[in-house]
């Protein structure tokens, strides 16, 4: 209560200024101090249970931020306190001591500095013009080391998570304000950060494991998010005219994908290139899925080195399974088919989809050869791959695919099925295939037409027919034999 009252009827350049002002430097070490006492008396307060005294709390970091002077020396040890060693440095370039603030209570009182100096620019109370010199320090430590640590863990992630989001969307909404006052390159950054940190709080929302970065179920501060990511575009200035609110969205990420994700990859240090973590690849799955698969094919050309080829043998089946999802649903997206090229398509079947079809044990390697199978089916329906392609990878694909008749899921058996009608539908020269890999592949999908399941014996049979269909059939005796196993199974009750 001392403190908001102080706050509220003092001028704060009195208040923290301490020392003879003959000695500029040391007045301003000693106010240093005293910031740093203000700021983790603050932080003691947005850490206590009771809500009066937390809303006090940022209330008192509100009208703090909308004093200049005061905004000055606090963002540095709060920013201090959001990185391990990577110590911010002051406006005048001397280092803050250590505030001993948590990363919680920081993130909430960072939010509240900077609520606090919107609303002053907005009203034109502030008069501030350095805080700019500081956001790009802001941006980092939306995302920094100790962030991050603190939202992937989980005593911590749904309290810090909060704040993070919070702090977002104060600092989008000061970027908004005062974009007009920075050069393009640091609005620019700027948005990289909010889209770095963007990505981290979508992979955290939605569970710390990589593996339920997937999930469909609601996300916490979802909307918020979502938000963040349209003033963000705003931000941008692709689009005066910003009628179209989902367009200059696209728009952000089109023009950010490359960066975003080579910030992405090198979080962890120049070894994430070839081994990412669970919660940057949490972060890269949520990028892709927030571009969209236009984007994303538009990018392949380092995304499909970096991200997939790279990690398409990882030791982890986890990891394995988790960016054959992203790509599956990727792939599904109508829009990657128009704008994919088939050298990439290639890539990606023989690459990323053949290697995960081979037979392993276990129950997870079997939901990779399902979830891989998906994919390659998605391709096929999305028409992804053209005559000439897939005649070029057809005796890669057949044997692998023939195995995968012999599963012991009826999930997987329909979806082999399946991809070889796609196959059978579109190849006109059948014979190049090779006489005894196609006798092998019909005579194995003959067989399922005695399978249990009835979903089976129905994509066996569609599998058939498009082999019926292809002109050439009449050279291969495969043909009447087909025939004859349909005509007998077509009497059965």
């Amino acid at each position: 209560r001392l403190l908001v009252e102080l706050t509220e009827t003092s001028n704060m350049n009195s208040v923290l200024t301490v020392g003879d002002d003959s000695n500029v430097a040391a007045a301003r070490g000693t106010s240093a101090m005293v910031a740093v006492s203000i700021a983790s008396s603050l932080c003691a307060c947005l850490n206590d249970n009771a809500t009066e005294v937390y809303e006090a709390a940022f209330y008192c970091g509100r009208v703090l931020g909308a004093d200049c002077f005061a905004l000055d020396l606090l963002i540095g040890p709060v920013l201090d306190s959001l990185h391990y060693d990577e110590p911010s440095v002051a406006l005048v370039g001397e280092e803050h001591p250590p505030s001993g603030c948590g990363v919680s209570s920081s993130l909430s009182l960072l939010e509240s500095l900077l609520r606090g100096h919107s609303a002053a620019f907005e009203e034109k109370t502030s008069g501030y013009d350095g805080l700019h010199l500081r956001l790009r320090d802001v941006g980092a430590a939306l995302h920094s080391e100790i962030v991050l640590d603190a939202i992937f863990t989980k005593d911590e992630k749904a309290t810090v998570t909060s704040t993070v989001v919070g702090a977002c969307d104060a600092f989008v909404d000061v970027v908004v304000i005062e974009a007009s006052s920075y050069e393009q390159s640091d609005v620019s950054m700027m948005v990289e950060h909010i889209l770095i940190a963007t990505m981290y709080l979508l992979a955290a929302t939605n569970e710390t494991d990589v593996n339920a970065a997937t999930s469909n179920s609601s996300r916490p501060h979802q909307c918020t998010i979502d938000a963040i990511l349209g003033k963000a575009a705003a931000i941008r200035g692709c689009d005066h005219n910003r009628t179209d609110v989902q367009q200059s969205r696209s728009r952000l990420m089109r023009c950010k994908f490359r960066n975003v994700l080579s910030a992405l990859q090198l979080k962890g240090g120049s070894e994430a290139m070839q081994h990412l973590s669970s919660r940057q690849l949490g972060a890269v799955d949520a990028l892709m899925r927030s571009s969209g698969g236009e984007i994303v094919a538009e990018n392949y050309d380092i995304v499909g080195p970096s991200i997939f080829d790279a990690h398409a043998s990882a030791s982890s089946l986890t990891v394995r399974f988790s960016l054959m999802t992203l790509l599956e649903s990727v792939a599904s997206d109508g829009s990657f088919a128009e704008t994919i090229d088939q050298s990439s398509v290639s890539s990606i079947i023989e690459n990323v989809i053949l290697p995960n079809l081979i037979w392993e044990a276990g129950g997870l390697s079997a939901a990779l050869r399902k979830i891989s199978l998906a994919t390659l089916f998605s391709l096929f329906r999305g028409n992804s791959i053209e005559g000439p392609t897939l005649t070029a990878l057809a005796p890669q694909i057949f044997p692998i695919l023939r195995s995968n008749l012999k599963d012991d899921d009826s999930s997987t058996k329909e979806l082999a099925c399946h991809c070889i009608s796609d196959i059978f539908g579109r190849i006109v020269d059948l014979p190049a295939l090779g006489r005894k890999e196609v006798h092998a592949l019909c005579t194995e999908v003959s067989r399922l037409l005695e399978d249990e399941s009835n979903a089976v014996r129905i994509a066996a049979c569609a599998a058939l027919k498009s082999f019926l269909s292809i002109p050439s059939r009449h050279e291969f005796c495969e043909a009447r034999l087909i025939i004859q196993q349909l005509q007998i199974h077509s009497h059965y009750p």
